[in-house]
């Protein structure tokens, strides 16, 4: 049996993860989940607007936390 198996992109903001993703999501036939997209649906801010508010490190925390909540989907 195959266990469920998950990719993260990482990288820096404007480096292409939103275009890349879907397409490779496409090619291996995965789901892909925009993690910008989940947050900004959960929080009612954008992701610029959390940085700029909340500072880097609780931007970073968020992502975790969203990171780990979707890798058990």
């Amino acid at each position: 049996m195959m266990k469920n198996k998950i990719i993260f992109l990482a990288g820096f903001m404007g480096a292409g993860k939103s275009t890349i993703g879907p397409i490779l999501a496409n090619t291996i036939g995965w789901d892909f989940y925009d993690l910008d997209l989940l947050i900004e649906e959960r929080s009612g801010k954008k992701v610029r607007q959390i940085f700029e508010q909340d500072g880097e490190e609780n931007s970073e925390k968020l992502n975790l936390r969203c990171c780990l909540r979707y890798r058990k989907k």
